[in-house]
């Protein structure tokens, strides 16, 4: 895992920010981890937007987990695109509010990238960086992926989220869309 580290002096096609736990502009009601974590993603992103002479599009991706209704202003990438707006032209930002978990971030992310891209970047939390970046690797074998998580603290995940997601990259070719209602129901043996 990569944390912390200095920028690197790479150029991305594309920049692909996953929500998971954004919320309208970063709401109060997040857990403050989430808050700040998604916030130091969001302005990774804006200076290595700034720094690169070829401008990369932004994916800024996330519905939120559930399938409930929710107004504008909650779904994950509207409030980062509502943060990010002001410090980017917007012709930079692509939102991508379908996915409601880490395999659809990827799934629906990846749709929105153009073929000629060749770099991407995958901004990740700490929380989930081990298994948002299996899931990311597995739906993805034509670019080369970066993964960084910029955060300041770290969180060793529990065994049984990884577990859980070992088994859906495991299975993905052999369920299709069935995987996701039947993913979120494993717990390991202890």
């Amino acid at each position: 895992m990569i944390t912390n580290q200095k920028m690197k002096k790479e150029e991305y096609g594309v920049i692909i920010i996953p929500g998971q736990g954004a919320s309208n502009g970063i709401l109060p009601t997040d857990s403050k981890k989430d808050s700040v974590d998604i916030r130091m993603r969001l302005k990774y992103a804006i200076r290595i937007f700034k720094r690169q002479q070829n401008k990369p599009i932004l994916i800024l991706s996330g519905y939120g987990m559930g399938d409930r209704k929710r107004p504008d202003n909650e779904i994950e990438a509207n409030a980062m695109y509502n943060y990010i707006k002001p410090l980017i032209n917007p012709y930079f930002l692509v939102k991508e509010n379908q996915s409601k978990d880490s395999y659809e971030n990827a799934k629906f992310s990846y749709k929105k990238i153009e073929k000629d891209v060749k770099n991407i970047l995958i901004l990740l939390p700490a929380k989930s960086f081990n298994r948002t970046e299996q899931l990311f690797r597995s739906l993805n074998t034509i670019h080369k992926l970066t993964f960084i998580n910029v955060s300041k603290y770290s969180e060793s995940e529990n065994e049984e989220n990884f577990c859980r997601v070992q088994t859906l990259v495991l299975k993905i070719p052999f369920c299709g869309k069935q995987i996701l209602g039947f993913i979120y129901s494993i717990k390991r043996d202890k």
